[in-house]
């Protein structure tokens, strides 16, 4: 069954107070889904008896039916009464923009600042930009869309996960920050699926260029650590080396001792000990290097390196590291 525009101007109507429900204007001779006229009728009995919640579900299940944009207004109406001032900016903008002559349109207009410093109590008003534009927004981990780009949302104060998605690009996701009396931006940039997405949070608007690769605090300590380690290996080896040079001469003189003898030995076993233990934990920091740096700029930037551990057997025992990144 189908209902003709002039029999809905009943069911959706506009007053003049604040705020009100919206007339239908539909275009001449259409004709309307009878499930949704029948939603409507039902929202409008809601709202009168001050019920503005289930209000608020009947004309969004009346808009699944029939996306008449004055639905959407009157969804804004009841958030506006339940004190959801951000929300009920974005379904009166949403109504703007498919419907935006008229009374209604032009006492909406002249309203939404007053609602937008009601909305900014609690809420900053988060705009959200991609290029190319057109893609969906999704906030919080949600699984529906807030919306396609560019979108404008009232976010509560605090920390916020923004991800952007369009078809035959790559997917990014970012934070941003909603704070008392500030308006920020998320610009989005995103190329084709065979190379690395970027984006940024910012007050403004801006660009950015792509992310490329990063050494994170944990792999400059590592770094830190496997060089520390690396000298005092080679160092503690050229001791070795030189106490040993040193143990075989004392061993030539007429009047060297068995108890100096050991005791210099001691000090050259003692040295390539050590040497071999800090070259080892090099090794192992190097190693330890190369994987959290490939782990932290996976899906960035691909690392090729390659590390390689080899003994070296003279004198001294030690170990030689090199990498290439």
């Amino acid at each position: 069954m189908k209902v003709q525009g002039e029999n809905l101007r009943r069911i959706l109507f506009i007053l003049v107070a604040v705020p009100t429900l919206a007339w239908g204007t539909h275009a001449a001779g259409r004709d309307w889904n009878a499930e949704a006229a029948q939603r409507a009728a039902e929202g409008e009995t809601h709202f009168e008896a001050g019920r503005f919640a289930t209000a608020l579900e009947t004309f969004l299940a009346a808009y699944a039916v029939d996306p008449d944009p004055n639905l959407i207004h009157n969804a804004g109406a009841c958030l506006e009464k339940l004190g959801r001032f951000g929300e009920a900016i974005e379904r009166y903008e949403a109504f703007l923009l498919a419907q935006p002559e008229g009374s209604a349109a032009d006492s909406l207009r002249a309203r939404l600042a007053g609602l937008e410093k009601k909305a900014a109590r609690t809420r900053a008003p988060v705009r959200i930009q991609s290029e190319p534009a057109g893609a969906a927004v999704f906030l919080n981990g949600g699984s529906e869309p807030a919306g396609r780009t560019p979108i404008r949302r009232w976010l509560p104060f605090g920390e916020h996960n923004v991800r952007v998605e369009l078809a035959g690009h790559e997917t990014v996701t970012t934070q941003v920050t909603a704070r008392p009396g500030t308006a920020p931006t998320v610009q989005a940039a995103l190329p084709a699926a065979t190379s690395p997405a970027s984006l940024v949070e910012t007050d403004e608007a801006p660009g950015s260029d792509p992310p490329g690769f990063e050494v994170p605090w944990g792999g400059w300590v590592l770094i830190g650590v496997t060089a520390a380690a690396l000298g005092s290996g080679v160092g503690f080896h050229v001791a070795a080396a030189d106490h040993a040079a040193e143990a075989r001469t004392y061993s030539q003189r007429s009047d060297a001792s068995r108890d100096r003898w050991d005791s210099m030995v001691k000090r050259v076993q003692r040295d390539q000990l050590i040497g071999s233990v800090a070259l080892g934990v090099a090794a192992a920091g190097a190693i330890s290097t190369g994987l959290v740096l490939w782990l932290h700029n996976d899906g960035r930037k691909e690392i090729h390196s390659k590390i390689q551990v080899q003994p070296v057997v003279g004198e001294s025992v030690g170990m030689a590291l090199s990498g290439r990144f």
